[in-house]
């Protein structure tokens, strides 16, 4: 017969409900990425050098049919997109938070 569940100790305690409260806050349907918002952001600030479907015009550019390409985590996307790579420039300041969790959400449906 296995122990019931015990409440986790006093330090462990307030970071498990801080970390319970943070998935419920920013994890619910009002926290869900917009695909719509998300094309229209990569229309206007991706598609001139990453082509409207995610095959690359500009030279170098990373090829969004590909799914390595889009293997990473979103943090990692949304970090490279904040400070940009290499002729791409940074988007921070440009786009807020939840822009960049709409256009990464886009981003993997273009495979």
């Amino acid at each position: 017969m296995s122990a019931p569940c015990a409440w986790p100790r006093a330090p462990t305690r307030w970071l498990w409900l801080l970390g319970v409260l943070t998935a419920w806050l920013i994890g619910g349907p009002a926290g869900a990425a917009s695909l719509d918002r998300g094309r229209q952001l990569y229309t206007s600030h991706c598609a001139n050098c990453h082509g409207e479907r995610g095959t690359p015009v500009w030279p170098g550019t990373p090829d969004f049919k590909h799914t390595t390409t889009l293997l990473r985590p979103d943090a990692q996307l949304i970090a490279v997109i904040r400070r940009g790579k290499g002729v791409m420039p940074a988007y921070a300041g440009i786009l807020r938070d939840s822009e960049l969790l709409d256009l990464v959400a886009y981003l993997r449906t273009l495979n």
